[in-house]
């Protein structure tokens, strides 16, 4: 990911400098826009084969080998064998700290509990299946937006290949993902104003049930949700705020559960420090992804709401570039803020030489991300064969 920063710099630089000398609006030849109306076209070709090569990898790898999905499928099990979902600290050393909330581990233990101990196929399809679940939630929303078929697609084949081989593992990530989709979908709700935000509440407190720092991830639908009906606005936050801690605090009634092991180990987690450079690298890939959304987007398009999601975005990834600037997060943590990008994405995927230049945008990052997660987790698996 951090590699990869400066690869999609370039491509933003040249943007603004093409914007600024006027040759993203310059008429081109007729043999020219033809060819560029058809890059689309291939760069949607080549991000499916790219998400179908990661859906493959991730169902034929014989094991969980990374470090992230093995405690946690560790802990799932222990806790669906009776043990605690956070386990005391004498006992928290064989494991690992894990600083998630409980909802993550009682998905998994509930898909393991389900599918059964002798076949790790269930817990495998679970994130596979969550993805591509998201995903076409994602695409049917753009269409619902009237976003024309191919450049809804092409946005969404450009988020999954962004997302890469992280959504089809068994991590806290796609979960995220997914919550952040349904909030995009919330968020744009005008005629059910009591029901979207009753549901953004619920999405926020499923997300902090999650990851502490999750309700982050839903505040640009809430800021959206809220903008459109302002009046009562301390008493809707107020209403929201119960019941998204209602939520949040739900999973710890389940058996073996402790609220204070929990705590114990935000504490444990929170005495590492936080990293100014990877604080840095994280406020550097949000930046960069608004700012590549921003340049493609035509000026008449950036009204107030447009302008008031940049925002949005841009606010709540600098609350999450605080969380995630620990040793062992980073730029991937600004993920599941990407969906809000989406819409002024794929509606600014018309004119054809502004989908060559987000062919640029958005592409070289990815590609050498598909190379090299593919490469680095073959290097642990068995049976690689299989899957080539």
């Amino acid at each position: 990911m951090l590699t990869g920063l400066h690869i999609v710099g370039w491509p933003l630089l040249l943007g603004i400098l093409g914007e600024r000398s006027g040759f993203l609006t310059r008429p081109l030849p007729p043999r020219v826009a033809a060819w560029m109306a058809r890059a689309d076209y291939a760069v949607l070709f080549a991000s499916l084969i790219a998400i179908a090569t990661y859906v493959a990898v991730a169902f034929q790898r014989p094991a969980l080998t990374e470090w992230v999905e093995r405690g946690v499928l560790a802990i799932a099990r222990y806790w669906v064998r009776g043990g605690n979902v956070y386990p005391d600290p004498q006992t928290l050393k064989q494991f690992g700290v894990f600083p998630y909330g409980p909802l993550l581990f009682q998905c998994v233990g509930a898909v393991f509990a389900a599918t059964g101990a002798a076949s790790k196929t269930g817990v495998k399809l679970f994130p596979i299946i969550l993805a591509l679940a998201g995903y076409a939630a994602m695409f049917a929303l753009l269409r619902r937006q009237g976003v024309a078929v191919r450049h809804s697609a092409l946005s969404v084949a450009l988020l999954a290949v962004v997302v890469g081989i992280m959504a089809f593992m068994v991590k806290a990530d796609i979960m995220l993902i997914v919550l952040a989709i349904l909030a995009c979908w919330l968020g744009h709700v005008r005629d059910r104003q009591i029901f979207a935000g009753i549901g953004l509440a619920v999405l926020a407190g499923l997300a902090v049930a999650i990851k502490i720092h999750g309700v982050f991830y839903i505040l640009p639908a809430a800021i959206e949700c809220l903008a459109a009906r302002p009046q009562g606005l301390a008493w809707k936050l107020c209403v929201g705020g119960a019941i998204a801690a209602g939520v949040a605090m739900a999973p710890f009634l389940l058996p073996e559960t402790s609220l204070s092991n929990y705590i114990y180990i935000l504490r444990s987690a929170s005495q590492d420090g936080l990293l100014f450079g990877i604080f840095l690298s994280n406020m550097a890939f949000i930046s960069i992804c608004v700012a590549g959304v921003h340049v493609i987007t035509p000026v008449p398009a950036r009204d107030a709401a447009y302008r008031r999601l940049i925002a949005s975005v841009l606010a709540a990834g600098l609350f999450v570039s605080v969380f995630a600037a620990k040793s062992e997060a980073g730029p991937h943590h600004l993920i599941p803020l990407l969906p809000y990008l989406c819409l002024p994405l794929a509606r600014a995927l018309g004119p054809p030489r502004v989908v060559l230049f987000a062919l640029f945008l958005v592409s070289f990052q990815p590609i050498t991300s598909v190379v090299h997660d593919i490469t680095l987790m073959l290097e642990h698996w068995n049976s690689v064969f299989a899957v080539i």
